[in-house]
């Protein structure tokens, strides 16, 4: 499965990304956009 989380601050991308690794999802954060 593939996942797209778009968040509006620093803070709730990692908090999402800490909640989906911490359940088994592999995770990638990026900070802008990606090219």
């Amino acid at each position: 499965m593939q996942l797209g989380v778009i968040a509006d601050d620093f803070t709730g991308a990692t908090d999402i990304a800490s909640f989906l690794v911490r359940n088994g999802m592999p995770t990638v954060q990026l900070n802008g956009v990606p090219t």
